[in-house]
């Protein structure tokens, strides 16, 4: 196999040797351990030397051996304790609310806005738009980037570093287009908290926990999107918009103070990285390459993923490829069909869900007569349903999928994304009921408590949606886990962001019952797909892995 370690440290052999510093040789055999005994498929195990300056000598049989594309052993984090992966989740779950809150803390101050600057209904939802095209794009970089540097932390405080000077400059901003420009650069730092969120779950949970704990980080997310449009009423109607990007900074200086000094490094460590002084050589024939190891500080207490003790490989070891660093290389899983189908379902749910949620506060404030502060208070329903949505999905979606391994006698340990979709059937039919059920309320002027129950469930539906179309992703390529949920928010927010354009400068002039009618239409449509990547996803899957 290409660019394959193969160890073995069997009693008839001596490929893997450890050779003592200690002066007796009576020490030296009670120390001496077994450090890797590796097969090709199976039995993996790693143990650990406590001498104070071990040398170790690994023989690697390859073929065509790539620098650039090197496969080396990792260290995993899955086998963590629970503690520690929760308490790690937690973290990231909280800074997930800084995207929607970043997001939505103007949409109460909209008519401020454009009285301030004074520019038509098209100019001033550009910034809007910007955010979400900014927010599309920059994941692809962060996702690359992560991947290629091995780095998870490095990446998310770099990213809430912008966030917090873009913020400062919107706060102070005198022009719309610099408002604009700086808007997009929010965006930008913002993005991290979800695309290395998502990477995160991928590093310290395994596949039968992935579903909860992306209902627990979700769940973060709707939370923002719950408190912002709040937040952003009461902060204008008291002390103006600017103090809206004010607050920003503040919550994530604090939230980058806590990340600094709480967030550990959970990209899964080469074992390199542990035992640093590494030379290459190799035959003749490039058949056979020994990598010769020293160094004093590889111990068994030096880093707590490297245990004394013999563990199976599938907690432990795997291997990963070192990438060159490329933003557009997320966009290749786009050949694959179930990804592509996925995004394409994604791409329509977020349209119609940023239509409604951008216009659903106009429309309610021209035909109830509500002010910005009560505009803000409607936002609570859809986010209540939205936070409802994420806890009970994600446990939804777990024991969806354990049940029908159960039932079918299919062993825990296999992994089947598509059986997570058999969770959101009645999320399918219920989106479009509720978008009809809006375009109905406003056409006949029913009484407003018909939009907030369509506004509650039709929130509820969608989340359930979404998370199922993150964890179906993360599953399916979990090696590319960073990836994969970057070019699925990628195509889904630049889109939405030109159309909402269009839709900003026509809202007046479209009929209510026409527009919500259309997004039942396509809502139904991407459930459609849903269904199709259920019946032909795992086919899919086998064929162009």
């Amino acid at each position: 196999m290409d660019n394959s370690i193969y160890i073995n440290a069997k009693n008839n052999q001596s490929d893997t040797t450890i050779a003592s510093q200690n002066d007796t040789k009576q020490n030296q055999s009670q120390k001496r351990k077994d450090i890797l005994n590796l097969n090709n498929t199976q039995e993996k195990s790693i143990r650990s030397e406590n001498d104070d300056k071990p040398s170790i000598s690994i023989h690697i049989n390859t073929q065509d051996f790539d620098k650039r594309s090197a496969t080396t052993t990792i260290v995993d984090n899955k086998n963590s304790n629970y503690w520690s992966k929760y308490l790690i989740l937690t973290l990231i779950s909280v800074g997930s609310m800084l995207m929607p809150i970043s997001c939505t803390i103007t949409y109460s101050a909209a008519e401020e806005i454009r009285a301030e600057f004074d520019v038509n209904d098209m100019i001033n939802g550009l910034p809007f738009a910007c955010f979400l095209i900014s927010f599309g794009i920059f994941p692809l970089i962060w996702a690359s980037y992560s991947d290629k540097h091995q780095t998870r932390k490095q990446v998310y405080v770099a990213g809430l570093v912008i966030l917090i000077i873009a913020s400062i400059i919107c706060a102070i901003s005198k022009n719309i287009w610099v408002y604009i420009v700086m808007r997009a650069l929010q965006a930008c730092g913002v993005a991290v908290v979800i695309c290395i969120g998502g990477g995160i779950i991928c590093d310290i949970f395994s596949d039968h926990e992935r579903g909860q704990a992306y209902g627990i980080f979700s769940f973060g997310r709707e939370t923002g999107g719950l408190i912002g449009p709040v937040i952003g009423g009461l902060i204008t109607s008291s002390l103006g918009w600017r103090f809206n990007f004010w607050f920003i900074t503040i919550l994530s200086g604090i939230f980058m103070l806590l990340t600094i000094f709480f967030l550990p490094e959970t990209f899964p460590q080469p074992l390199s990285k542990f035992l640093p002084n590494i030379t290459f050589s190799s035959t003749g024939n490039r058949s056979l390459t020994s990598i010769n190891c020293s160094d004093s500080t590889y111990r068994a207490n030096s880093t707590p993923s490297i245990r004394p003790v013999s563990m199976k490989a599938a907690s432990i070891v795997s291997t990963i490829k070192t990438k060159q660093f490329n933003p557009m290389a997320p966009l290749t899983l786009l050949i694959y069909p179930n990804v592509a189908l996925l995004c394409f379902s994604k791409i329509i749910m977020t349209i119609t869900n940023y239509i409604q949620n951008l216009l659903i506060g106009d429309l309610l404030s021209k035909s109830y007569g509500l002010n910005s502060s009560s505009v803000g208070l409607i936002y609570l329903v859809p986010g209540l349903g939205c936070m409802v949505g994420s806890v009970i999905g994600g446990k939804y979606q777990d024991w969806v999928m354990e049940r029908y391994k159960r039932k079918n006698n299919i062993p825990s340990e296999l992994n089947f994304p598509e059986i997570r979709i058999k969770s959101c059937w009645i999320s399918i039919i219920l989106v479009p009921i509720c978008y009809l059920l809006n375009g109905l309320t406003l056409e006949k002027n029913f009484a407003i408590y018909w939009i907030l129950i369509s506004l509650f469930v039709g929130s509820f539906a969608i989340i359930m949606i979404f998370n199922l179309t993150s964890t179906y992703l993360v599953d399916a390529y979990p090696e590319k886990s960073a990836s994969a949920i970057a070019v699925s928010d990628c195509l889904c927010y630049i889109i939405s962001g030109i159309i909402i354009v269009f839709v900003s400068s026509e809202k007046d002039t479209l009929n209510h019952l026409t527009l919500f009618s259309s997004m039942a239409g396509v809502s139904a449509l991407s459930g459609l797909i849903l269904i199709i990547v259920e019946i032909k996803g795992e086919s899919w899957r086998n064929r162009y892995n």
